[in-house]
């Protein structure tokens, strides 16, 4: 006799795990973070890992944004720091598809800083440009 409750909740439990699931995503400034995606992974049906990650931005300024650094960040601090560089018009979304190498612990997503086509620089005035680090504990005199 099969168990039909259990394979139901299983496959249910594996749907859920490889659905992509959506992590926060911080606005500020003239860069619009629409959506910031991390795509998990069942390994088996008590791991799930994530795969890879789609963040999605637009520019809201006139002038195009030529550069825009984006900073991923994981109970405030940020573990990484992407660069988008190209012609971002006003009002298009962009979207770019990262690797696991930076979703590990990523959990939220915002702009660092963004250069435009006109010359101006915008820079968020409430993080670091260069990512914080956690001290090596390990590595003592």
């Amino acid at each position: 006799m099969k168990n039909t409750t259990s394979l139901a909740a299983v496959a249910a439990a594996l749907l859920l795990a490889t659905a992509p699931a959506l992590a926060s995503a911080a606005e500020t400034g003239p860069i619009h973070i629409d959506s910031f995606q991390i795509t998990n992974q069942s390994l088996s049906e008590h791991n799930v890992v994530p795969v890879g990650a789609t963040i999605a931005f637009t520019n809201t300024n006139d002038s195009p944004a030529t550069d825009v650094v984006l900073a991923l960040q994981s109970d405030g601090a940020v573990v990484d720091q992407v660069e988008e560089t190209g012609s971002f018009a006003k009002g298009i979304a962009i979207k770019h598809y990262f690797g696991t190498d930076v979703t590990d612990q990523a959990t939220k997503v915002a702009v660092v800083k963004a250069t435009f086509a006109d010359g101006s620089v915008w820079v968020n005035p409430d993080l670091a440009v260069e990512p914080v680090v956690p001290a090596d504990l390990s590595a003592s005199n």
